[in-house]
């Protein structure tokens, strides 16, 4: 039961936090970013609003998934977007180095 109210806690504070993140490709395209957690890091995201919101929304959804290490998001000014990337642990448990299981993705701000 604890557990599981920890989830619900969790899912509400992503959803509340990140509503600024939609997918722009793929199955879950158009859909915001934390009701399909899944896509994360296989589809491209892009942000509405602020880039200031979208970069601290982006880094709390990295930080708070125990399947990525060494998080980071920042803005990048002159192209309107976000850098972000991690280190994905699943990679590196099964053998990979940090800089081959390392991911850097951008997110553009959704047209």
């Amino acid at each position: 039961m604890k557990k599981l109210v920890t989830g619900f806690i969790l899912l509400n504070t992503f959803s509340a936090f990140a509503g600024n993140l939609y997918y722009s490709n793929g199955p879950a395209k158009g859909e915001e970013v934390t009701k399909a957690l899944t896509y994360f890091g296989i589809n491209d995201i892009c942000f509405v609003g602020t880039p200031t919101a979208a970069k601290t929304s982006l880094y709390f959804i990295l930080d708070h998934d125990i399947e990525k290490s060494a998080v980071f998001s920042q803005i990048d000014k002159k192209k309107d977007a976000i850098v972000y990337g991690y280190v994905d642990t699943n990679c590196t448990d099964d053998g990979g180095s940090e800089a081959s299981c390392r991911s850097i993705k951008t997110a553009k701000r959704c047209l």
